[in-house]
Order: C-alpha cells, then sequence, then structure tokens
C-alpha cells in the first residue's frame, strides 16, 4: 500500500511479474487492466486508478496503482459468527454484486473471474466495489453485437468459481 502525495488518501499498488500470453503482442496484463480501468471508473463503483504520470513517474507496464478499499467478501464473512454473512446482509451483497455486473455490462466489458474475492467495501463509503480486472476482455464489437468466442481459447477464470460444464 501507499498514499496519495496529493490527497493523504490510502492507494493500493499491484506489481506483475512477467507478461500476458494470451496476446501475440505480450502486452503486459497490468497495461491492459489499467486502461480498462480508467475506461470505467466513472461508469459505477470501480476503482479509481492513478496514471503514473499522477506521481510524476515513467510509465511502469508492471505497477497499477489504484485507491484501497476496504475488506473483501471471503474476510468479511470469515470474520463473522458462523464464518457466514447475515441473510440481510447477503441479500444486499448479492443485490449490489448484481448491479456491479450491470454496470460493467454497459460498457461492453465481461469481467470473467467473478468470485467473493473480487468484491470490496469501499473504505469511506460503504459501496460494494467490483476488482481484479485483469481476465476481464470487450464482449461487444463496436456496433454492440456480441462478440464470437475464439476457437480454442480454453478456461479462463478460478475453476472453484466455474459451472462444472467448464472444468
Amino acid at each position: 500500500s501507499a498514499t496519495d502525495p496529493y490527497t493523504g488518501n490510502p492507494l493500493a499498488v499491484k506489481v506483475q511479474r512477467g507478461t500476458s500470453s494470451s496476446s501475440s503482442k505480450s502486452v503486459p496484463s497490468l497495461t491492459k487492466e489499467s486502461e480498462l480501468m480508467e475506461w470505467i471508473q466513472d461508469h459505477g463503483h470501480f476503482p479509481k486508478v492513478y496514471p503514473a504520470s499522477y506521481f510524476h513517474s515513467q510509465p511502469d507496464p508492471t505497477v497499477l496503482v489504484m485507491e484501497r478499499l476496504g475488506k473483501d467478501l471471503t474476510t468479511l464473512a470469515r470474520e463473522q459468527p458462523g464464518k457466514v454473512l447475515s441473510p440481510s446482509t447477503l441479500a444486499w451483497v448479492l443485490t449490489e454484486g448484481l448491479n456491479r455486473l450491470q454496470e460493467l455490462h454497459a460498457q461492453g466489458i465481461v469481467h470473467r473471474d467473478i468470485k467473493p474475492e473480487n468484491f470490496c467495501i469501499g473504505l469511506t463509503d460503504r459501496s460494494l466495489y467490483l476488482t481484479d480486472f485483469g481476465l476481464a476482455t470487450d464482449y461487444l464489437d463496436e456496433d454492440g453485437d456480441h462478440l464470437i468466442k475464439q476457437p480454442g481459447s480454453g478456461f479462463v477464470g478460478t475453476p472453484r468459481f466455474a459451472p462444472l460444464e467448464s472444468h
């Protein structure tokens, strides 16, 4: 973690090791993730991302700086009695989680790694935020039509949260 030198707000720093092999250009996934986050940050409850120029440094494709959020849903659940969320909290999480997905999909993007660890509570506003866009991708073309999944593209995501049909 770090602190915004201008506002004093807490920041989160994500550091990548290696590059993404999913692209023929071998674009570091944090570069793609940062660009995507810049695109969506004003379209819903998504973490604000800070460009390297904000800190007067050269761009570094292996570092992503964003606003720091609170605990993720898995951590929150583990802290509760019985290690589960209450029915009222769970109803709120489900409603807000679906709202985050609608906000993302409205931008033509699919997350591809939905799991409790990728939903966090805001530090100040207590909203539910969707995080970790490293596997996210466009699902609509420029005309708003669904893109066709490429044959042999394989499984993407976290297996324990995926449908059995994808294993």
